[in-house]
């Protein structure tokens, strides 16, 4: 008897509605917030990613396939966790494969994707 009173007082209804609402609207604002920090996380990537091309880019044009090469292999020693897999293709030079693959990637191989039919 007390608790059908107790299910059917106004009280406890807008009690219920309140938890309802206050719930949805944190699982509203927990999706925006990890939505909003991975956006961050992705252009924060893409900068650091952008910054290193425009560095390899330089060295390239300064002192060619060769010092690029010295640069990367250089800067990407065998341990590091921000390595970067660096692979140059060229139609006007003969490179011969050049890559510099991190060894944590572990067969990590690009050659299949490019001599696809």
């Amino acid at each position: 008897m007390f608790l059908n009173n107790l299910l059917r007082s106004f009280a406890f209804r807008l009690s219920l509605w309140y938890a309802l609402i206050f719930a949805l609207s944190t699982a509203v604002l927990l999706a925006l917030v990890y939505y909003l920090v991975g956006i961050a996380f992705q252009r924060k990537d893409q900068e650091v990613i952008l910054a290193q091309l425009k560095e390899y880019a330089t060295v390239y044009q300064a002192g060619g396939a060769g010092a690029l090469r010295a640069r990367a292999t250089q800067e990407n020693p065998p341990a590091d966790d921000k390595s970067y897999y660096v692979n140059l293709n060229s139609p006007q030079v003969s490179l011969d494969g050049f890559e510099v693959v991190p060894n944590g990637w572990g067969g990590f191989d690009m050659q299949p994707a490019f001599h696809k039919v």
